[in-house]
């Protein structure tokens, strides 16, 4: 079992909510408060129980606008990668048939996958993520990663386990009822055996191979 730190926001919430308790159970405070017309009443006891509050949800603010800028940062960095892979693999060699280089497919792959990786939180805690191994259809088990465990837990990977990958063709054959989760999960895990067979030849590294 682990136990979270508390942090000082929490702690100061927590003392102010025990002062407004006594404020308002104490009975010299009590009963100045129930002498007072209902509406200066009703505005202290909302100050009483708002106020404890602002600490933690100014934190909450701060995290999500830092979240916010950590993933626009991040999707301008896709935005310029992207561009640097097009300019790169450009129209005029796909037309002479040029196999794209080494070089060339390194990029492919660390254009793919780091912009996925930006995404992690600042404060983001291995320990809650440990790896694991997720068992599939035909690949078996699928090693994944902390990161990777984290991105999946995300609801915008969650919502492909309601979505059937080969829609309706369930209706005809039975047998094809899989989800897009599973389908990604084998996916990811033929990007691993592509990079391991492939990292010497590519010269990758662990850091260009997130998915290892």
């Amino acid at each position: 079992m682990r136990i979270r730190k508390i942090s000082y926001t929490s702690i100061s919430s927590i003392i102010g909510y025990i002062i407004t308790l006594v404020l308002l159970f104490y009975p010299t405070t009590s009963k100045a408060i129930m002498n007072l017309s209902t509406e200066w009443r009703i505005l202290i006891i909302a100050i009483l129980l708002i106020v404890p509050a602002v600490p933690s949800l100014s934190k909450v603010v701060y995290k999500g606008i830092k979240i916010r800028r950590t993933y626009v940062a991040a999707y301008k960095r896709f935005i310029n990668e992207r561009n640097e892979t097009i300019a790169t693999l450009s129209a005029a060699a796909l037309e002479k048939h040029e196999h794209p280089t080494p070089a060339q497919i390194k990029m492919i792959i660390k254009s793919l996958n780091h912009p996925c990786f930006d995404l992690i939180p600042p404060d983001f805690n291995r320990n809650f993520y440990d790896s694991k191994k997720i068992r599939i259809p035909l690949s078996n088990d699928v090693n994944v990663r902390p990161e990777v465990r984290y991105l999946l837990s995300l609801p915008i990977m969650q919502r492909l386990r309601h979505i059937k990958q080969l829609s309706f063709a369930l209706l005809i054959y039975p047998g094809a009822a899989h989800s897009r989760f599973e389908h990604s999960l084998g996916t990811m895990h033929l990007v691993q055996k592509i990079c391991e067979n492939n990292k010497k030849k590519l010269g990758l590294t662990d850091d260009d191979m997130v998915f290892r």
